[in-house]
């Protein structure tokens, strides 16, 4: 076999065997029942249960709770600073899984420097990941207020009212995605299903048609496109699009949360950043997560398998 074939097999293992590299995941979160909305006191951070996290998780967080404790203390610590704080902690939680505690810290960073979009936009997403789309709404909302154009803080906006059930809401949240970017497939898909949802199947299909265009590679387009399509009584393309039904979805470019699991210094991100790597032919990159995973955790069987299959499709069969 030679090296061009050997990182294909590689690329097709890392994209049809993810199971490979599934851990137990992270608790949910329910240490803080409630958290305040921004403006409110800032209550102490305490942190959740850290124990059914790897160790090299607890230490980060509970290094990064000390950085926060030292900001606060600190004479003459400015309010943007404090808030910095209290955001890397929130955004650790947050990837930790722990979305209360998360949105705790992302609220008490609003109250600091609101004029900071971030922690409106953190906040926002560690509302979505609580289930509360009508806090998330309101936080993407303030994030919007500060940065008007954000691309990403307009589409979550326009889900947040559509998983709430506000199609007016919804429709002109993606509208003004649509104005900012007109080929935003993210945007011209929840427009699509926003008119769906009203019975507008005529002006789905447009938005469904325009979405693939700007990404063939979306196949979790079609379906909705085909009830579009049998909704009109146009039985045909509704089967055409049916046959074609798939589970990739338009990608958003979200530069704020593209590193979410990436903050997390565990075997697991490793060696999720490692398959991310090899489904793109990284195998430099793959290679180097894959042993960091292992630093971590020398004893991982899924490890060692994805750095073997990363060592022989770039050439180094005796390493693999």
């Amino acid at each position: 076999m030679n090296v061009r074939l050997l990182a294909s097999v590689a690329i097709a293992l890392a994209t049809i065997l993810p199971a490979a590299c599934t851990r137990t995941a992270a608790p949910s979160s329910s240490e803080q029942a409630a958290h305040p909305s921004p403006g409110d006191a800032l209550t102490p951070i305490v942190l959740p249960e850290l124990s059914g996290l790897a160790e090299s998780v607890q230490r980060q967080i509970r290094e990064r709770k000390s950085d926060l404790d030292q900001a606060l203390e600190r004479p003459g610590a400015s309010r943007a600073e404090q808030a910095a704080a209290y955001g890397g902690l929130g955004r650790l939680l947050m990837a930790a899984k722990f979305s209360d505690a998360a949105a705790t810290c992302f609220s008490h960073a609003q109250s600091l420097a609101p004029d900071d979009m971030r922690w409106a936009y953190y906040y926002g997403h560690a509302s979505l990941r609580n289930g509360d789309r009508a806090r998330a709404a309101e936080a993407f909302e303030r994030a919007l207020k500060i940065r008007p154009d954000d691309q990403a803080a307009l589409v979550w906006l326009g889900e947040s009212y559509l998983d709430d059930d506000r199609l007016d809401l919804a429709q002109s949240a993606f509208q003004r995605a649509l104005a900012v970017t007109p080929q935003s497939a993210p945007a011209l898909f929840g427009a699509g299903r926003t008119a769906l949802a009203r019975r507008d199947f005529a002006g789905a299909t447009h938005y469904f048609e325009r979405a693939l265009a700007a990404d063939a590679r979306a196949s979790a387009i079609h379906y909705p496109l085909a009830m579009a399509y049998r909704g009109l009584g146009d039985t045909q393309m509704a089967d055409a699009h049916l046959r074609q039904r798939g589970s990739s979805y338009p990608v958003l470019e979200d530069p704020l949360m593209q590193d979410d699991q990436d903050l997390l210094e565990s075997a697991v991100s490793f060696e999720s950043r490692g398959m991310a790597a090899l489904k793109t032919a990284d195998f430099a990159g793959a290679i180097a997560a894959f042993r960091k995973g292992l630093e971590l955790a020398p004893d991982d069987t899924s490890l060692r398998y994805w750095l073997g299959a990363a060592l022989y499709a770039s050439g180094d069969a005796d390493g693999a």
